[in-house]
């Protein structure tokens, strides 16, 4: 990535002159993008890093030190930046593939619960008339099988969230 900018340009960035990071963004932008593409492969997620890392660099152009190469300062957050992006990745795409693994299975607790709402459902159907009987029954199946789902779609949920926070505090 080595592009001379010249020490008063970078001082003036220093200082926060808009034009003076104007000039260090074109001479380094292109470069710096090419650079996290050949990391991540992704040339979308390679534009936004780059975008952010120069939004942090204006945030944060105080820190710079105009004395030393501002080249290898940069290659330096560049390769950070593609670094912690793909270790982000991988948690998420490995949070992700163990989600999908884990299977719901319910408890005693819901077995009995379940059954009891079933006994309670059958003696209040065998009071209806036949044909409210047959409306309902296909009525409460839905109404059983939409509750299952629920149940396992918050299962996996509540399980999956936990697993994420103790992998994403390991790194």
């Amino acid at each position: 990535m080595s592009n001379n900018i010249d020490i008063k340009t970078l001082e003036a960035f220093q200082d926060g002159n808009h034009k003076a990071f104007e000039t260090v963004f074109i001479a380094y932008y292109n470069k710096t993008k090419a650079f996290i593409d050949g990391y991540i492969k992704s040339e979308s997620d390679a534009e936004e890093l780059t975008e952010d890392l120069f939004v942090n660099l204006w945030i944060n152009h105080d820190s710079i030190d105009a004395s030393k190469s501002f080249s290898s300062y940069l290659h330096t957050i560049a390769r950070n930046s593609a670094i912690n992006f793909l270790k982000h990745k991988y948690v998420h795409d490995t949070y992700l593939n163990s989600s999908q693994e884990i299977e719901y299975s319910s408890t005693s607790e819901e077995d009995l619960i379940a059954k009891e709402l079933g006994l309670l459902i059958d003696d209040i159907v065998g009071k209806m008339s036949e044909q409210q009987s047959e409306k309902k029954s296909a009525a409460q199946k839905q109404r059983e099988q939409d509750a299952a789902v629920q149940r396992s779609w918050f299962h996996r949920i509540g399980s999956g969230a936990d697993s994420y926070h103790k992998v994403c505090k390991k790194c």
